[in-house]
């Protein structure tokens, strides 16, 4: 799977980036903490977290995501689930789930990623991780 380790300095003109009054660039992720929002790398979608810490471990919830162009959003497919706190969050294999803030961001990246992809190819989020792992070997 391709990794995400950098997490560029956002810019924006005031506290509250959006589509209108934002300068985030292109793979950026706009997180001091929390709510985060990140433009994929393509530049041409948006999604915001809610970066939840739980004890020594975080959950990310999904506050704004592309729709789905009539893929298939089923939670096995698409890697979300329902959120404590109402609305959804993205899956993470149990005994998995990021422990800092770093490893949080990385991941919430890489979901966005991997869910633009999908939404643009129909490539299912496992395809990708299957292909990236096949090429990583």
């Amino acid at each position: 799977m391709k990794t995400y380790n950098k997490t560029k300095e956002c810019q924006v003109r005031d506290s509250k980036p959006n589509r209108e009054n934002e300068a985030l660039l292109s793979g950026t992720l706009c997180a001091t903490y929390s709510p985060a929002i990140y433009r994929t790398e393509d530049g041409e979608a948006y999604y915001r977290f809610q970066f939840i810490k739980l004890g020594e471990k975080f959950e990310i919830d999904i506050l704004e995501q592309p729709p789905y162009r009539g893929r298939d959003e089923s939670y096995n497919v698409a890697h979300r689930l329902p959120s404590d706190r109402g609305g959804l969050k993205v899956c993470v294999t149990a005994g998995s789930e990021p422990t800092s803030l770093e490893d949080v961001k990385k991941l919430a990246i890489g979901w966005a990623e991997l869910t633009n992809t999908y939404i643009k190819s129909g490539i299912t989020i496992d395809e990708q991780v299957q292909q990236n792992a096949v090429l990583n070997v």
